[in-house]
Parts: C-alpha cells; structure tokens; sequence
C-alpha cells in the first residue's frame, strides 16, 4: 500500500515529485502518511521574536494557514516536511529563529550539500533563497551547504541589522544549515528546491532519503 502525501496549497510541482517517487496525493489530511510545506513568501518574524527586517517580505495570511496546517498535523501525529519557506516554517515552529536576509546563497546557481554524519557530498542542489534557519537546540542538523558557498546574513536585534560574514567555511557552525530534524515534534527541513529535478537528481534523491531515515516514511 503506498503512502499518502498532502501537500500545502495542492502544489503541482511537489504532487509530481511525489507521484514520481512512488507516493499517492491526498486532499485529507487526516489520511495522510506526510505533511509536506512548500515554499512562498518569508516566515513572519513576529513568529520568533524579532523585528522585520527591511528586506523581509511576509504574509501574515500565509502563515497563518501554515500554522493551522502544522497545528492539525501534529494533533493528528503526522510527520510534517518543509520545503524552502516551509522548512524556515518549521525551524521557527522547533523553536529556532532565521536569519532574515542573506547573500551569496540567493546567487541562482547549484552548489553542494554535505551530510554531517556521513561527509557525503551532495551535488547540485537550488541556490534560490534570501533567507536561512537559525535552528534551535533541539534540532538534528543533517547537512550544510558545501564550504564553496560564502555567504553574508542579517538579522534584526531590536531596531538594528545585525550582520556576520561567514569567513572560517571549515568552522560547520558558521555554515549554512541546508536540512534538520527536530525529533521533539517530528518535523524535517530542507532548505533546497528537489521539486526542481527530476527522480535521478541527487538533490530530490537526498531528499527522500532523510524522509526515509529521520521520518521513517519509504514509499
């Protein structure tokens, strides 16, 4: 029997990805294995306590369906996964914050991923985003962007941006965070675009790897 997916807004590109993985699309939530978030507008920095920065661009409408899709997920015990937006969605839901604007990430070129746990590189995935997770502690952080990328981040603390430059690439903590896990409420991110590729890419065969590993889910 193979599992059932509900995808946020009915996303066309994510059904395929699924379809094409081996999963079946649900209009019901309550029948589903996963819940996947897709990406969209910037998470409201109201969300995790800080002040919008000038280049934030956030829905408070959008939000608030994520958020009441989310809540229902969990009542229901359902995994949920995030896709660019959704998975900034759910390092805040986790407890984490986001760094508000970056560059050097948002270049429109591929770069690399690699697994923490295994050093295994990823090849190829979307560089598209102005924006980072900034985990909590109680997040798994399963990949970092490949030291190639450097990037600029900037947040608000009170009124004020707050900038760091990634300078020491070897220094993990001081890379982009690409993929967590947060085991307390079951959740996973993943800050690249697999919907992009097709089956064989690494970057979407990546992804439904850690769905099969920290989520247990394998269509």
């Amino acid at each position: 029997m193979s599992l059932k997916v509900y995808i946020e807004n009915n996303a066309g590109s994510y059904q395929q990805m699924f379809i094409d993985n081996g999963w079946e699309i649900t209009d019901n939530l309550a029948e589903a294995d996963l819940l996947q978030l897709i990406g969209g507008a910037d998470v409201s920095p109201e969300l995790y306590g800080e002040e919008k920065h000038p280049r934030t661009w956030s829905s408070e409408v959008t939000d608030k369906s994520t958020y009441q899709l989310f809540q229902r997920a969990q009542e229901l015990d359902i995994p949920v996964a995030g896709i660019c937006r959704g998975s900034q969605f759910l390092s805040v839901m986790g407890g984490g914050k986001l760094w508000q604007d970056v560059d050097g990430h948002a270049n429109g070129r591929m770069h690399n991923l690699i697994d923490i746990e295994t050093g295994i590189i990823i090849e190829g995935a979307s560089s598209t985003h102005h924006q980072q997770h900034r985990p909590s502690s109680n997040a798994i952080i399963i990949a970092h962007a490949h030291p190639q990328l450097c990037t600029r981040k900037e947040n608000m603390v009170g009124d004020k941006v707050e900038m760091t430059i990634d300078m020491d690439m070897i220094n993990w903590d001081d890379t982009d965070v690409e993929a967590f896990y947060y085991p307390n409420i079951n959740v996973l991110g993943y800050q690249p675009h697999p919907e992009f590729f097709g089956v064989d890419h690494p970057c979407q065969m990546y992804y439904f790897d850690i769905i099969s590993k920290y989520l247990k889910l394998k269509a």
